[in-house]
This record gives C-alpha cells, structure tokens and sequence, in this order.
C-alpha cells in the first residue's frame, strides 16, 4: 500500500490489521467494528453495504466521503481514478497482486 497511503505501513491506514488479515480469512474486528469480513463482503447483499446503506453501518459512523477522501462510493469502486489516492482504482484492486498493495 506504500504507493497508494504515502508510504505508510498498511498497520498505521487500517487500525493495526495486517493486510493479510483483511483480505484473507481473519476478523477485520479492528476494521468494521468487530464484524466479521464475510459478514460485510458475502453474507450482505452488495447495495446493501455499497450503495444504499450508509458507510457508518461499516466504518463506524464515518460516512463514505469521509473515509475515501470525498470520492464518491462509485468513484471508489468502479473504475473512476482515485485522484486523491493518487493511483486508478483498477491498479489497486484488479491489476495488482494482493501481496504487493
């Protein structure tokens, strides 16, 4: 992630998780407020969490905006480039290998 959060360590944007730890199997209770990943990602309908729900059912109570610099969610997610993150979206999530964000 060092290209994406100016150089600081994964443990210091995502509340000391590792990144293994999001992305791979383990809670992300320091995250989404002691829910677990599969909870968010599979177990809830997608416009649940990204479209219709505010983020502060996530993030704890920070709205989405807040969280990702202003962009909005589909700005985030689809394809649009992240230019407050300084780096397109599809570079981060679909062309790079999860060990090397």
């Amino acid at each position: 992630m060092t290209d994406v959060y100016y150089n600081t360590p994964l443990i210091d944007v995502y509340y000391n998780t590792h990144l293994n730890d999001m992305y791979y199997n383990t809670p992300l209770n320091d995250v989404y407020n002691k829910t677990h990943l599969n909870d968010v990602y599979y177990n809830t309908h997608l416009n649940d969490v990204y479209y219709n729900t505010p983020l502060n059912d996530v993030y704890y109570n920070t709205h989405l905006n807040d969280v990702y610099y202003n962009t909005h969610l589909n700005d985030v997610y689809y394809n649009t480039p992240l230019n407050d993150v300084y780096t397109h979206l599809n570079d981060v999530y679909y062309n790079t290998h999860l060990n090397d964000v």
